[in-house]
């Protein structure tokens, strides 16, 4: 069987039937036939990061991921969440930057990002700036008002700390 389609078959098991155990043997098999199939890291990445709590092996996931496959956005949005939940500031602020230089990849979600890792810090101007950029990059209405409520709360933050 062809590790793409094996793949698809984990990502099944995953994200329809919810039968974790097999999906991540699967993963494995996959990366036993061919070490630079990222898509199957970053699954495993996700499975370590949220169904056995092992951050350090879902880190260690991503990295493979996005080292194996750096055109696979999925590999940044899903390490992009795991740094952003450990407030490791200066290596998300990395981590976005390489995802922006992703070709197809929707930018207007990982500007957002970028916003929220800013508001988090208290670094206001920054934090409009990049809500600013994802209201520009966003074509759906309610991403759009999310974008510009960011900035107003951004704003009355600013006022009032």
């Amino acid at each position: 069987m062809k590790c793409a389609t094996m793949f698809e078959e984990a990502d099944h098991l995953i994200n329809e039937t919810k039968q974790y155990d097999k999906a991540y043997f699967i993963l494995q098999s996959i990366i036993e036939l061919d070490s630079d199939f990222g898509k199957a890291y970053n699954d495993l990445g996700w499975l370590a990061q949220w169904k056995t709590r092992d951050i350090a092996k879902a880190e260690e996931y991503y990295k493979k991921a996005i080292q194996s496959t750096p055109e696979y956005i999925a590999g940044y949005t899903n390490y992009i969440s795991l740094l952003s939940s450990q407030q490791r500031w200066n290596e998300l602020a990395a981590i976005i930057e390489a995802a922006l230089k992703v070709p197809n990849t929707q930018r207007n979600n990982l500007f957002k990002e970028q916003g929220i890792m800013y508001e988090k810090q208290g670094k206001y101007p920054e934090a409009i700036s990049a809500y600013k950029k994802f209201a520009m990059e966003s074509v759906e209405n309610i991403k759009f008002d999310e974008a510009l409520k960011s900035i107003a709360r951004c704003e009355e933050k600013t006022k009032k700390l």
